[in-house]
């Protein structure tokens, strides 16, 4: 609009520029002795006589005719623009659900849209999906994996070691090992990022911000005793009789059989 409006006074300023300097232009073209013809936004030649005047008032009426040229040159300007924004605003025939028919009265197929998916459908890097981010678990391909080599597998994923969030999530873990683990009669256990402060006896989450979920394997967990127990692994039981699912604290030296990484879906695409 501000584009608009800028040409529209400078084709005025113009126009008056060019009456003065030449007469016989397309705006200020002489018809006959005492009459002048100018052109309009329409294309029609208006022509308006002068009759007999003294020559200085001849040119003042000559400008105020081709100011009045020019306003009304602005003013179809402005119902021009005034149109094409109705028409930029008008919805389209698609913009409410419930139109079913088109301009023409001709019915409108419905559109087929997929949904784009937070995370990619197959990918190595989320077995498990919890509140818009992935977790996969790591491990080595013989031994036990300890908590610096579960750190340097989680980054290389562009990922942390996990947090647990709450009893939903936690289900969700538990589902994935009893069913893609082989159940041997064992128990999984996994390292976090969570850790156990003894002295206030309080669980945090990855960054130190409490966890508000904490679910203890078994009633001699959280371990005082020592107080370099600050990290929290977690155990899954493929049988009953082997105890509860749950955190228990150990020394950060303890070693698992998996860990568990945290991905945010913005970096999975660095991954695959």
């Amino acid at each position: 609009m501000q584009i608009i409006w800028s040409s529209i006074v400078v084709a005025f300023l113009v126009g008056l520029a060019i009456c003065q300097e030449n007469e016989d232009t397309f705006m200020c073209r002489k018809v006959g002795r005492d009459s002048h013809s100018y052109g309009t936004a329409t294309g029609e030649q208006v022509e308006i006589k002068t009759g007999t005047t003294k020559p200085g008032e001849e040119t003042r009426t000559r400008k105020d005719d081709v100011i009045d040229i020019m306003l009304e040159r602005i003013r179809v300007l402005e119902r021009r623009v005034s149109m094409l924004e109705r028409e930029r605003n008008m919805p389209s025939p698609r913009a409410d659900p419930g139109n079913l028919f088109d301009t023409t009265g001709t019915p409108i197929p419905p559109e087929e849209t997929t949904p784009t998916p937070m995370i990619p459908e197959s990918s190595d890097h989320c077995q498990i999906y919890h509140r818009e981010r992935c977790f996969t678990f790591v491990s080595k391909k013989l031994g036990a994996i300890g908590l610096k080599e579960a750190q340097t597998k989680c980054r290389a994923l562009n990922g942390e070691l996990a947090n647990v969030y709450d009893e939903d999530h936690f289900g969700k873990i538990e589902d994935y090992l009893l069913q893609n683990t082989e159940d041997d009669g064992g128990k999984e256990f996994f390292i976090v990022g969570m850790t156990y402060n003894v002295k206030k006896n309080t669980v945090s989450l990855r960054g130190g911000v409490r966890a508000h979920f904490v679910k203890w394997y078994s009633d001699d967990y959280p371990n005082t005793r020592n107080r370099y127990n600050t990290r929290i692994h977690i155990q899954v039981n493929h049988s009953a009789g082997n105890g509860n699912d749950g955190m228990y604290n150990v020394s950060p030296s303890a070693r698992a059989k998996s860990a568990l990484c945290e991905i945010h879906p913005r970096h999975l695409l660095r991954t695959r």
